[in-house]
């Protein structure tokens, strides 16, 4: 009897000394002091909103560079009106970078008020086609953004993106329509923002118990990301590394190109069937591995498959490169995995394309 009261006495004992351990790492190392924090909560409670259909919004690389709650989603850049051509970017990080680098934004900036025409820009970091379709109709119904033309960054990396990050998070209506993706929550994958939001809840509102109420968070997380792992001792990939993304790019099997082929073709055809929407530019540019022919499977390819709808256009960088390279040779941010464009490129790239649909048919744009 002596030895079992001992037994729970030292581990009641034990219990509270690792606690109060935690407690003291967490308060007197401003654990939960983040960038990744928001310092309101109506930015707060619109970006766990948002990312409950999108899967993720924007993150701490953009936190700084934002003015509205807005612009965690999408950016404006020069704002519509009718008597503009009014143009939405979408796409990943290679347009989302289009606004975060302070050389292509002042270019973009540049076309606007030269060319009189309205731009918004909504790319988000490892978005692909399922999140675009659901961001466009969102884009539309909740903020009235309502383009003339679409320019589409379809990146190499989207394949990945949407076997390994979004199939599984997909949810659907009773019609069978795709109508939302579920974010990440303690999953500990990279867009699983779930400690960030409890972060900013206990700071914005229980100042005084933030110390004690972080700590239990914090053994909360650590027993829910455990869990997470167990259920996915099978599946090495569920974080979705850019390896993970990225393999596709060697080797992609049939029932994958079908998935993705599908996907695809979903999204061409929502932009298709929205009115308003009278061009759309979907726009391919290889990676470094395409060049050095390391990887096996280029995106362009996969889309010059398609039957494209007649206000569709497919603008190849890879045929671009090889048949006329304005853009040099020194394309890219240096040991970059994701083969990124340098600003140079950049700002070269997106003038291109702004370009080449302005003289194509303005008068047509305008009707």
């Amino acid at each position: 009897m002596k030895n079992t009261i001992l037994l729970i006495t030292s581990l009641i004992f034990s219990i509270i000394l690792v606690y109060f351990l935690l407690f003291t790492w967490v308060v007197a190392g401003k654990k939960y002091i983040s960038n990744h924090n928001f310092s309101d909560k109506e930015t707060l409670k619109f970006h766990k909103h948002y990312s409950n259909k999108l899967h993720h919004l924007r993150g701490k690389h953009f936190k700084d560079k934002h003015i509205n709650k807005e612009d965690y989603m999408f950016t404006i850049i020069s704002e519509y009106t009718q008597n503009k051509i009014n143009f939405l970017i979408q796409g990943d990080s290679w347009a989302e970078y289009l606004i975060t680098k302070e050389i292509t934004k002042k270019k973009l900036d540049e076309i606007a008020k030269k060319k009189n025409i309205g731009i918004i820009n909504s790319g988000i970091s490892s978005f692909s086609p399922t999140p675009m379709s659901i961001q466009l109709k969102l884009l539309s119904k909740d903020f009235s953004i309502n383009p003339d033309i679409v320019i589409s960054f379809i990146d190499q990396t989207d394949i990945g993106d949407e076997i390994c990050r979004y199939k599984s998070k997909i949810y659907r209506n009773k019609d069978n329509q795709i109508v939302g993706i579920k974010k990440e929550l303690n999953t500990g994958a990279v867009f699983d923002y779930s400690k960030y939001y409890r972060f900013s809840e206990i700071i914005n509102d229980n100042k005084r118990l933030e110390g004690f109420l972080i700590t239990n968070y914090y053994i909360e997380k650590f027993f829910k990301e455990f869990l997470h792992r167990i259920k996915n001792l099978n599946n090495k990939s569920y974080l979705c590394k850019f390896d993970d993304i990225s393999k596709y790019l060697y080797d992609l099997r049939t029932e994958n190109r079908k998935y993705f082929q599908d996907i695809l073709e979903n999204y061409i055809s929502s932009l298709n069937n929205t009115e308003n929407i009278k061009r759309i530019y979907l726009i391919s540019f290889p990676h470094y591995n395409h060049l050095n022919k390391k990887y096996k499977v280029n995106m362009s390819d996969i889309i010059d498959t398609l039957d494209l709808p007649k206000k569709i256009e497919h603008i190849n960088f890879t045929k671009i490169i090889d048949n006329n390279n304005f853009l040099g040779n020194d394309l890219y941010v240096p040991n970059d995995k994701a083969s990124h464009l340098n600003e140079k490129t950049q700002t070269k790239v997106i003038e291109y394309i702004i370009d080449y649909i302005l003289k194509k048919n303005v008068n047509d744009l305008k009707s």
